[in-house]
């Protein structure tokens, strides 16, 4: 089981050797932490290039996870390459996880990517706080974001071998991919669309926020890898559902 893991917002280096991370649990699994490059402008947006080089290696090296803890506000047209990019990683049978982004804006509205590249094996993954309740600057959306997981104050690894707390939804997709390669591991015969249903329909569910007063799924790790479904995240729906 191969992971793509994208470094930290800073991306200080680039890494291409899997490394293997037993001692995380997943005893079967290695990963590829791959970093973003430079930006091309598209009108107003920094829409970056090597995401989507960095997606297709994935792939290429047999990948079944991708976490990318990053995105950009853009247009679905200026992120067409993007999109097309988890378009291929769907097409591959990879589960790719997305952050929602940290602009506390309603994503059903908002349009940033890959947040908002809807396929059957996406999720996208919205903050929570240590009282299971959506901070204000987390991305949120009813059609867009699959589920929320911890991403306030969250310890992480900094440059110069230091540590410290960090928050965004880049600290809650990691999360969310690291049980999908806890969940592989157990059942590596699930398809991404059974997973993503396993990952909602096992968890709790938190409140929004004050202006936002619906419900999310909340992870919840223990009773997704003990869950016994297979049904499908998209059962019933079209095709033009999915891309919408």
């Amino acid at each position: 089981l191969l992971m793509l893991v994208e470094r930290s917002a800073r991306n200080r280096f680039l890494a291409l050797r899997s490394t293997n991370i037993s001692n995380l649990g997943a005893h079967a699994a290695s990963i590829i932490p791959l970093r973003k490059g430079v930006t091309i402008l598209s009108g107003l947006y920094r829409i970056p290039v090597c995401y989507y080089r960095a997606i297709d290696y994935a792939i290429a090296h047999g990948a079944q996870v991708i976490s990318a803890s990053w995105g950009s506000a853009s247009s679905a047209s200026d992120a067409r390459p993007m999109i097309e990019a988890v378009k291929r990683a769907s097409d591959a049978g990879v589960v790719f996880v997305t952050s929602a982004g940290n602009h506390g804006e309603n994503t059903d509205r908002f349009s940033t990517y890959p947040a908002n590249a809807k396929f059957a094996n996406t999720i996208t993954v919205g903050a929570s706080t240590e009282s299971d309740t959506r901070p204000d600057w987390s991305n949120y959306g009813y059609t867009k974001v699959d589920l929320a997981a911890p991403g306030k104050s969250i310890l992480s690894t900094l440059p110069s071998n230091r540590y410290g707390r960090m928050s965004g939804t880049s600290m809650a997709a990691p999360m969310v991919a690291g049980t999908v390669a806890l969940l592989l591991q157990d059942e590596p015969n699930l398809t991404p669309d059974q997973v993503k249903y396993r990952l909602t329909h096992t968890g709790s569910t938190i409140l929004g926020s004050s202006t936002d007063t619906r419900s999310y799924p909340y992870l919840n790790v223990y009773s997704a890898v003990t869950g016994t479904t297979t049904q499908s995240s998209n059962t019933g729906l079209y095709a033009s559902q999915l891309l919408s």
